[in-house]
């Protein structure tokens, strides 16, 4: 039996796995960073740099451990010319010793002759001994993600963000 779990930004939740369970599949966003705001003057603001991004294979121990989760929220756009705001971390933590944090996105810069795109979110994330539930296989717990996108710079106009880089901390 499967249950899927969604949680909206900015939910805190601490949630016991079901007894009968000995792994779980998680997938975290952080929050996008805010684009910067254009001015009268025809400058653009730069866009906000996109969340980091994880999915994790976690060994746990069901009616015992439990997943504590911390949802990021996007930041806010700019106005007048201002900066947008930082988006906020994704975390999800156990009981049972994992640790991964979804990286928020940086801001964009308000409207000026250089407005920068902010910066994407990073990744990363603990291993912990794992024995694969359909393989019997060994090892570690797999933490497999992607730095955000960097946020669009605008001269006058901005550009699409860049593609996210992945990461690999563990085996899937």
């Amino acid at each position: 039996m499967s249950t899927t779990l969604t949680f909206n930004n900015g939910t805190s939740v601490d949630w016991t796995v079901p007894a009968g369970s000995s792994f779980i599949v998680v997938e975290a966003w952080g929050g996008g960073g805010g684009g910067g705001a254009s001015t009268n003057t025809d400058h653009n603001g730069g866009g906000g740099g996109s969340g980091g991004y994880f999915k994790a294979i976690i060994s746990v121990t069901g009616g015992t451990t439990v997943v504590t989760f911390t949802v990021g929220t996007g930041g806010s756009g700019g106005t007048s010319g201002s900066d947008g705001s930082d988006g906020t971390d994704t975390t999800v933590s156990t009981t049972s010793s994992f640790s991964g944090v979804a990286g928020k996105g940086r801001k964009g810069i308000g409207g000026n002759t250089t407005s920068a795109g902010g910066a994407g979110g990073s990744v990363s994330g603990t291993a912990v001994p794992f024995i694969h539930p359909i393989t019997g296989i060994y090892g570690s717990s797999g933490t497999i993600g992607a730095l955000g996108g960097a946020g669009g710079d605008s001269p006058n106009g901005g550009a699409g963000g860049t593609t996210g880089t992945p990461a690999n901390n563990g085996n899937a």
